[in-house]
């Protein structure tokens, strides 16, 4: 399996890193 047919571009795989980020830092924020 090559990484460059993993799906999605090395640019996406950051701003998912983010969006996952994120939404672990509203759930904390919740209380």
């Amino acid at each position: 399996m090559d990484k460059e047919n993993f799906g999605f571009d090395h640019g996406y795989q950051f701003p998912w890193l983010i969006l996952i980020l994120i939404l672990f830092l509203i759930l904390f924020n919740r209380d």
